[in-house]
Parts: structure tokens; C-alpha cells; sequence
């Protein structure tokens, strides 16, 4: 799974989105008007990803239901989020296109056939439903596991009774090495290397995007956008442990005898039925673990900090470890709460902005970047967020050249045209 999923969890809603029956309906009934108006965002070169825009916009909208509680309050809801996700696909083209700027036979691409309503809802209740989704790979797997062993028992039918022996002896040697494997290496670089095996699952949430999944073991995992969550090939069977590089949250399923570990930079976390955010994005400075509920212990450096509900710990490029201050706090752990906190460089401010919200804002000007900056606002509002920037760095927004690139810059002098902003 790639990108973002929604959580199919029983709930009590009573506003529009109250069932996916509801949901259903709704989608059928605007899916011409909001396709209309997310053409007019994306204009006439990428129309065609209209009905990808409105799954995105409905899909935020289910995972968000409870907070809608008329139909005039999922139809704003609804605008404003076609109109996002029409900025983050149009943001997205321009990144291809500069990718592919220059290469050979030029960037023109073929045209794309738009989807129809009922194929639209068909990708959205298959986003709804991951689960239906794993289970026709499992079929599939098990289709072609039940015709290899077909095909073996053919090719061994005129072999003796020395071959099922074999057979068993060499299933026993492979449950006892991976048994010798965890006790001969250790439990911490067996999981290192379960983790950094090339058969391990690789999970991406784009930028603007949380996706949302339930591993083998029933524990729930919600991790953010621009993060990347490794599973091992033998999660739930010889170990239990993921790794984050990014921002997640897990809510870790209770009474499985196998440990749950979360790897995030230098630390890995362990922990029994308890719900634990942690934020650890390649480029961050340190990792920051919070226990929500229950308790855990974070592993560093071979020594081991218990945290309970409530606490939180920060570790540093170099291991060392501390109480997170208020702002370190809630950068690492605002997202949950679809918000953007950061204090910091103008560098580091737009970097985030650009990630959560899915928007590709640049600053041309070097001797801005070290501009001391600061947001703390929804993700669902670009116009706060860029507003806080303008307020604590005395820069403007803008957009400039013939792409309309948007922009931090310095302010014009007074009488010069103001930039002219998209439409």
C-alpha cells in the first residue's frame, strides 16, 4: 500500500457520513459539480485527474466524519478540499514535469482517459477497504502456492518415501535455524536485519497524505505524509518489530507473546498493548517518543528509558537523551491532531508546510533561508500558515513566473506591481 488508506473501524456518526451507504450516495450526487470544479482548478491539461481529486476529497471527508455534522458543513468541507487536492496534483505535474525537463523526445504525455463515477467510487471503497484489498492478494498467493505444490507432487509421484521425509526433515532444520538464528545473533540484530532485509515491505505516505493500515497482529498503525514504514518479511511469526523514518502513530495490539518494537533513528521502543506517537524523518535532528497510554520502554545505546502515559523522550543525532521542550514536543506530535507546529529557519518552516500540506512553496532568496520563522496552524489552512510565515519573517507570499511557482520573498518596494496571484 502506497500512499494513503482509510480505517474501516466501527463508529457511532451521526452527521452525513453517518454509514458508507451515505457515503456512497453523496459521492454519486456530486461527483458532476465537484468534477466540474476541480477542472477549473487543474485546468484543461490535467482534467483528466479530476476523479482522483474527488476520491482524495471524500476520503479525507470519511476519515473526518465526525467532525461534520450537517450536509452545508460537508459541502464546504468538500470544496475546500478539492480545491487542496487540486493544488497538491497540479504541484505534483510541475514536479514531473521538472524531472523530465530536457529529456530526450520532450515531455509530452499521452492522454489519459478520465474515470467515470462508478469507476471513481470503485477506487475510493477499495481505499475504504485495505483489508479486501490484502485478502485478494492472499487468494492469489494461495492460488499459486496450491498449483506449485500441483506441480511438485506430479513431478514426485514416482519417487519413494525418502522424499516426504526430506521434505520434513529440511521444514524442521529451518524452524530450528530460525530459532538458532535469534539466539546465535541476538534478539536486536535479528530485527536490524529482518528490518534492513531486501525481502522486508516498504509502505510510502506521499506528501499531504496519512495513511492508515492494521498489521497482522491487529495493532493500528496512522503514519504521516512523507513517511516511510518498514514491515519484515516474518512480522507476527519469528518477530514483531517495524521500523518508522517519518512520523507515526501505533496503537499496539495486547496479548501477543511476541514483543512490539518500533525503530526510529537511534532508539527502539518496546511496548505491550500501548499507544505510542513517534517522529524520526531523515533529516530531522533528533527523535521524539511519546506514550499516549500504557507504558513503554525506549532502548538507547543499550540502555533502557521507561516512559509512561504522558511522557515523552528526545534522542538526539548522537544518542543522548532528554525531556523534549513544549515546541520540540509539538513538532513531533501536533500531526496527530492535523496541525503544523514549528519554531525554527525558514528552510525547515517551509520544508514542513510543503510536506503536510502538499504544496511545493520555495524561497529563492539564499539569505532568507536562515530567516527565523514559526507556524502553528491547521493543515487544513494554507492561508494561516502562510500568513504566520509573512508575520514572523516580514517576508510576502507570491507567486512568480509564468508557472505561477508560489514563493516566500522579500517585500516589494512600495509603487512596484504586485505580483498577480493564481487564479
Amino acid at each position: 500500500m502506497t500512499g494513503s488508506s482509510v480505517s474501516s473501524t466501527p463508529e457511532t456518526i451521526v452527521g452525513p457520513l453517518r454509514d458508507e451507504a451515505a457515503l456512497e450516495r453523496l459521492f454519486r450526487a456530486h461527483f458532476s459539480a465537484l468534477s466540474a470544479e476541480a477542472k477549473s482548478h487543474l485546468g484543461a491539461e490535467a482534467a483528466s485527474s479530476a476523479p482522483k481529486v474527488l476520491e482524495q476529497a471524500f476520503r479525507q471527508a470519511w476519515e473526518e466524519r465526525a467532525s461534520i455534522g450537517s450536509e452545508a458543513d460537508l459541502s464546504s468541507f468538500l470544496h475546500d478540499a478539492v480545491r487542496r487536492a487540486s493544488a497538491r496534483e497540479m504541484s505534483r505535474r510541475a514536479g514531473a514535469r521538472h524531472l523530465s525537463h530536457g529529456a530526450k523526445g520532450g515531455s509530452q504525455h499521452a492522454a489519459t482517459a478520465e474515470a467515470d463515477v462508478d469507476t471513481a467510487w470503485h477506487h475510493l471503497s477499495r481505499q475504504l477497504h485495505p483489508e479486501a484489498v490484502r485478502a485478494d492478494a492472499q487468494a492469489y498467493s494461495e492460488q499459486l502456492r496450491h498449483h506449485a505444490a500441483e506441480h511438485v507432487g506430479d513431478l514426485s509421484k514416482a519417487r519413494s518415501w525418502k522424499v516426504p521425509v526430506a521434505i520434513g526433515i529440511f521444514a524442521a532444520a529451518l524452524a530450528g535455524g530460525a530459532m538458532w538464528y535469534l539466539t546465535f545473533l541476538g534478539a536486536d540484530r535479528a530485527v536490524t536485519r529482518a528490518l534492513d532485509s531486501s525481502e522486508a515491505r516498504t509502505l510510502i505516505a506521499q506528501p499531504g497524505q496519512t495513511a492508515r493500515l492494521t498489521l497482522a497482529d491487529s495493532t493500528h498503525v496512522m503514519f504521516g505524509a512523507g513517511s516511510k514504514l518498514t514491515i519484515p518479511k516474518d512480522y507476527n511469526t519469528v518477530l514483531r518489530a517495524v521500523k518508522i523514518e517519518g512520523a507515526a502513530r501505533f496503537s499496539v495490539a495486547p496479548g501477543n507473546p511476541l514483543p512490539f518494537e518500533i525503530h526510529a533513528g537511534k532508539a527502539a521502543v518496546i511496548a505491550t498493548g500501548t499507544t505510542i506517537t513517534a517522529r524520526s524523518y531523515p533529516n530531522d535532528p533528533y527523535t521524539i517518543v511519546q506514550v499516549d497510554s500504557g507504558t513503554a520502554t525506549v532502548r538507547v545505546e543499550k540502555q533502557d528509558h521507561p516512559l509512561t502515559a504522558g511522557q515523552a523522550l528526545l534522542i538526539d543525532k548522537e544518542g543522548k537523551t532528554r525531556t523534549p521542550n513544549a515546541e520540540e514536543l509539538a513538532l513531533g506530535t501536533a500531526w496527530t491532531n492535523r496541525r503544523i507546529a514549528i519554531s525554527g529557519q525558514l528552510r525547515e518552516v517551509v520544508a514542513e508546510m510543503n510536506r503536510w500540506i502538499g504544496t511545493e512553496i520555495k524561497v529563492p532568496e539564499l539569505k532568507a533561508l536562515d530567516t527565523p520563522a514559526k507556524v502553528d496552524a491547521p493543515m487544513d489552512s494554507m492561508r494561516v500558515a502562510i500568513g504566520q510565515v509573512e508575520q514572523s519573517t516580514g517576508l510576502e507570499f507570491a507567486y512568480e513566473g509564468p508557472n505561477q511557482v508560489m514563493v516566500f520573498r522579500t517585500k516589494k518596494a512600495p509603487g512596484a506591481e504586485p505580483a498577480k496571484p493564481k487564479k
